[in-house]
């Protein structure tokens, strides 16, 4: 008799396509608000020092997730369980340090600068990483003994 395929859902695998989502974003809301600043009269340096900051973190994020694929398919496969708490607290971090952001990028959203920067999502983002990250978390280390 076939043995029935289980139907198993892989959370590291969606917890980092996710992220290599918001990375994505990330990266390109900053690059196209770094192009706004350029060409407006801007002079906010909080402003553009946390776009900077917000296009680091996009990139951080996209290497994240690509070297964890990398190293799920070419390492040993204790590799996942072991990364995978390093991988989730970095991003609950870089999630929080997004909303502070987020916040900086509005406060300083003003006169000259008020066109070129969208806040709004970057916070949004933030927060989204948090919760997902903090719901991960809970998922993945729910059923472990405590000693």
């Amino acid at each position: 008799m076939a043995k029935a395929k289980e139907n198993t859902i892989n959370y590291n695998q969606l917890f980092m396509i996710f992220v290599f989502i918001i990375g994505i974003i990330l990266f390109s809301i900053s690059w196209n608000v770094d192009e706004k600043l350029q060409n407006t009269a801007c002079t906010s340096k909080p402003l553009k020092t946390s776009n900077k900051l917000v296009l680091c973190i996009g990139t951080i994020l996209i290497s994240f997730s690509l070297s964890f694929f990398g190293c799920s398919a070419y390492c040993d496969k204790t590799f996942e369980s072991q990364s995978s708490l390093i991988h989730v607290a970095s991003v609950f971090i870089l999630g929080i340090l997004l909303t502070v952001l987020g916040g900086i990028i509005n406060a300083n959203s003003i006169d000259n600068c008020s066109n070129s920067a969208s806040s709004s999502t970057i916070w949004v983002l933030g927060v989204l990483l948090t919760i997902i990250s903090v719901m991960y978390f809970y998922m993945k280390f729910k059923n472990v003994e405590r000693k």
